[in-house]
Order: C-alpha cells, then sequence, then structure tokens
C-alpha cells in the first residue's frame, strides 16, 4: 500500500498545530490526577488553560525549528498557529467580557483601573 501525499498550505498547518495543542492542553486538564502531581488542581482553569496553551505552544515552536527545509514556510506556519491562538482569545473573551460603554462600574479596582493581570486571573 502505497501512502498519499497531501498537499497543505502554511495556514492549514499552523491551524492543525493550534488544534493539537488545543486538544493537548485541554485533555491535560480534565485529568484530576495529572493536576494533582504538578500542585496545580487549586487554581483557576481558565488561567491554567491559557498558560498552558503557552506553554505547549512554546514546546511546539522549538520542535519544529530546522524541520522544515524552508525557513520562510516555516515561520508562515508558526505565524498561523499563533494567530490561530490569539483569534481563539479574542472569541473567548468577547464571551467573558461585557463591553466597557455597558459596565463602566466594572472597570474600576481598588487600584483604580481595570489592568491586564486582571483578564490573566492574577
Amino acid at each position: 500500500m502505497s501512502e498519499q501525499k497531501i498537499k497543505v498550505t502554511p495556514e492549514q498547518l499552523g491551524q492543525l498545530l493550534f488544534g493539537f495543542v488545543s486538544t493537548h492542553t485541554t485533555g491535560r486538564l480534565k485529568d484530576a490526577e495529572y493536576l494533582r502531581s504538578i500542585g496545580v488542581e487549586h487554581i483557576d482553569q481558565n488561567y491554567l488553560l491559557r498558560e498552558m496553551l503557552i506553554i505547549n505552544m512554546f514546546a511546539i515552536v522549538q520542535g519544529f525549528k530546522d524541520l522544515l527545509e524552508n525557513e520562510e514556510l516555516e515561520t508562515k506556519v508558526l505565524d498561523h498557529m499563533h494567530k490561530t491562538y490569539y483569534q481563539a482569545l479574542v472569541e473567548y473573551l468577547k464571551t467573558r467580557i461585557q463591553p466597557v460603554s455597558a459596565t463602566p462600574a466594572a472597570l474600576k479596582t481598588s487600584a483604580g483601573v481595570l489592568k491586564p493581570r486582571h483578564f490573566l486571573g492574577r
């Protein structure tokens, strides 16, 4: 049986890599024993998801380096992986945060103004 090669675009491969990272990360977050073993079972799941996605994407970038003979193609693939992550994050935040004009009081903190770190669960 011969293997059939399929052409994919850098965008498709980048999306596929992010899909792999996302599936792996969410699978790990569902494993309570794993979370206990690394001492993060009490940390907010949304915060862990974002942090673990970033760590796993870093691992993909390191593993992908010099894998392709064409550095420009490699960069395009990894750029698309990061763009897919960014798009997913924007969509996630749209569902979690009300528009500023609708809730001005929600933007006030003890320090006065909501800082970006508040979105990270810190």
